[in-house]
């Protein structure tokens, strides 16, 4: 900018580049579930709706945040605007406050 090599044009076409670049970006959402309690030997299903509609069902990753048992979790359905995680407790005990941290992957 010192040197005045930045024109108008110049920095009006490297904003489109970057604004064309940003539209190729996947569009990523996070987020931590509700708290919820599995008992023993059982699961429970726990329903997260999207901050913003997806302009497709996005990849979702999912993982648990609990203090003691054996928890699994699996993804069971997704949409654009939601997602449904079922959480397994493996073990003979219940579980109380498990939460699901999930990441959604989408297009734009």
């Amino acid at each position: 900018i010192s040197d005045k090599n930045v024109t108008n044009a110049k920095l009006e076409d490297s904003i489109q580049q970057q604004l064309t670049f940003l539209q190729t970006v996947p569009s990523m959402e996070f987020g931590t579930s509700n708290s919820v309690d599995v008992n023993a030997n059982s699961n429970a299903t726990i329903d997260i709706t999207f901050e913003s509609v997806k302009t497709e069902a996005p990849v979702l990753l999912c993982g648990l945040q609990h203090s003691s048992g054996n928890l699994a979790c699996v993804v069971s359905g997704v949409t654009n605007q939601q997602c449904s995680i079922i959480v397994y407790n493996l073990t003979s005990t219940d579980v109380t406050g498990v939460t699901v941290d999930y990441l959604a992957i989408s297009g734009r």
